[in-house]
């Protein structure tokens, strides 16, 4: 089941998040920072900024998804991004995702955003786009990434 996450899941989350951060693309150019990530996690979980949902089976964490809030630049009303979300491989393709991502536009829906972004960038944008134009997504734009400071990246 999903449920809101809590300080009592900081820590499976921070060590799923190494899992997450290892298939990414970002393992390439830097280590895991487990420090930092503890702080991301914890601060998606108590700020009213964010959504930080956990999926749990058999009462361990084996997903999660972080969604956050932000202004617009051109107004004051607010719109959402799924910023991270993951699931262990072996509980994909079981409806997960969907529920992750229904629980965050609800969130939004409930707090008066304009809309909500979801996007993937780290590790498979192909599966990403296909899941969420299945959802009444639409592809509005495109991301570019270009490595600054490759010398100094630790």
């Amino acid at each position: 089941m999903i449920y809101d996450a809590t300080a009592e899941h900081l820590r499976e989350v921070v060590e799923l998040g190494q899992q997450y951060f290892d298939k990414s693309r970002f393992a390439q150019f830097q280590a895991y920072n487990e420090t930092q990530a503890h702080n991301y996690f914890r601060t998606a979980i108590i700020s009213p900024m964010c959504k930080a949902d956990v999926l749990l089976i058999d009462n361990h964490v084996v997903g999660f998804c972080v969604t956050i809030a932000g202004p617009q630049g051109w107004s004051s009303n607010l719109a959402a991004n799924v910023n991270l979300l993951y699931i262990e491989e072996e509980h994909r393709g079981g409806g997960w995702e969907r529920v992750f991502v229904e629980r965050a536009e609800q969130w939004a829906q409930q707090n008066n955003m304009d809309e909500i972004l979801l996007g993937d960038y780290g590790m498979t944008p192909e599966r990403t786009k296909i899941l969420t134009e299945r959802m009444g997504y639409e592809t509005v734009g495109y991301i570019g990434c270009k490595r600054l400071n490759v010398d100094q990246a630790a």
